[in-house]
């Protein structure tokens, strides 16, 4: 009888457990945006600053959503600080006029990979509250002082 071809004993083809996959974090995916309504709106701060509201929506819930402060700089918008939830966190961005963020995706809190849906929801009035409570704070920073 000839040898069982590699990766076979006796006829059956061995599977071995990929152990990569322990490795790796799961976290929360939103659900695929063609499967979500959208919607963008602005919320007036001053002359030249707005916090710009990005949801994302899915059976009436809130799957995902940004809210970043602008400011108008030479007639553009450019981006302040932000407050978003990506790569399994709610997080905070603040910026400086070169664009680098000071802190580094700050952690709000984690989005469990079951759901996450609910995290999300509950999130995003807090994080509204946030960047409208702080804008003033947020601009101050993104101007060079650091108090």
């Amino acid at each position: 009888m000839p040898p069982a071809p590699k990766g076979r004993r006796g006829g059956r083809l061995r599977r071995l457990a990929d152990m990569a996959m322990l490795s790796k974090r799961s976290e929360y995916h939103p659900p695929p945006r063609g499967d979500c309504d959208e919607q963008t709106f602005q919320i007036p701060l001053a002359d030249a600053d707005a916090l710009v509201v990005r949801l994302r929506t899915q059976r009436g819930r809130i799957v995902d959503f940004a809210v970043t402060q602008t400011t108008k700089v030479e007639g553009k918008s450019v981006n302040v600080a932000r407050i978003d939830c990506c790569w399994g966190k709610i997080h905070r961005h603040q910026y400086d006029q070169d664009g680098t963020d000071l802190l580094d995706h700050q952690l709000i809190r984690e989005i469990p990979p079951t759901d996450g849906c609910t995290i999300v929801e509950e999130g995003y009035v807090p994080a509204l509250d946030i960047m409208h409570n702080d804008w003033e704070g947020n601009l101050r920073r993104w101007r060079g002082d650091r108090t």
